[in-house]
């Protein structure tokens, strides 16, 4: 957006600008609709981990596959590619990020948090939770 409306101001003010013009309405409509795409994601996910913060239900997942991730990092979080059962979802693969020490290899039991009336909305608690 930021060159969009600067290539836009250059147009308008220097003479026979008009490329400026053009090549500056382009990039900030399409600044525009990036940004306005992004807020209306995020709106979406906040919306989702408020929902399974406030209405989830703890329970238990076997880890059937966990590969790590070792190049993605969030902090100090790990990344994992998952898949688990569980008694409300069945089987569901995603992608998560853990505390260092949380145990995920195959057959090993975790505590989740899940939202009932979506869950493939979960999260993997932390050790002791």
């Amino acid at each position: 957006m930021p060159l969009g409306l600067t290539f836009l101001i250059v147009g308008l003010l220097v003479d026979d600008g008009r490329t400026f013009v053009v090549i500056g309405a382009i990039a900030l409509g399409i600044g525009l609709a990036s940004a306005i795409s992004f807020a209306s994601l995020l709106r979406r996910h906040r919306t989702r981990d408020a929902r399974r913060q406030a209405e989830g239900i703890r329970g238990i997942a076997v880890v059937e596959a966990a590969e790590l991730k070792p190049h993605i990092r969030n902090g100090v979080l790990l990344t994992y590619d998952v898949t688990l059962r569980f008694e409300a979802a069945g089987r569901i693969s995603s992608r998560v990020a853990v505390v260092p020490g949380t145990e995920l290899v195959e057959r090993a039991e975790v505590p989740i948090l899940y939202d009932p009336m979506e869950p493939a909305n979960f999260e993997i608690l932390p050790p002791g939770s």
